[in-house]
């Protein structure tokens, strides 16, 4: 009643009841954390929420695979937390030992930046010969030109 008085004058505006999703921390948690750890987390475990409710049961998934992640922050915190909820939903998870080229763990995001530097040649070794064949064709111009000109870390 408070709003509906404050805004009573105004012809223009329609109250409407919003509940839990018109701004809310269900929908946008990073609106209401300020530490960027906390956020990370928050989003990580609304994430692990939707694939556990809705994908694991549709798909039937009882093991996720996931890459040991040396580089991004982000990636470890989501890889840890999902170690704690997926097997509290019955989905185990069974983290794979990163693939490694000239002592350092391939990333998507390394093959990007060599991209980004026009060094196609580099990216060889680091990605199948398939995507290293699509790469060098006519069809890849267009998302080559996208990642050149993306600044994006995903």
């Amino acid at each position: 009643s408070l709003i509906k008085e404050g805004v009573g004058h105004l012809p223009n505006v329609v109250l409407h009841k919003g509940g839990n999703y018109i701004i809310s921390a269900a929908t946008f948690p990073s609106y209401f954390i300020k530490e960027y750890q906390e956020q990370v987390e928050t989003h990580a475990r609304l994430d692990l929420e939707v694939f556990s409710k809705y994908i694991v049961p549709t798909l039937g998934i009882s093991k996720r695979f996931v890459g040991d992640e040396p580089y991004c922050e982000v990636t470890a915190a989501y890889n840890r937390i999902m170690q704690e909820v997926l097997p509290a939903c019955g989905v185990g998870v069974e983290v794979v030992p990163r693939l490694t080229y000239d002592g350092l763990a391939v990333s998507a995001s390394r093959v990007r930046e060599l991209i980004r530097m026009n060094k196609i040649d580099e990216v060889k070794g680091l990605v199948p010969e398939s995507t290293y064949r699509f790469l060098l064709s006519s069809e890849a111009q267009e998302i080559i030109k996208h990642i050149q000109l993306s600044y994006q870390r995903h």
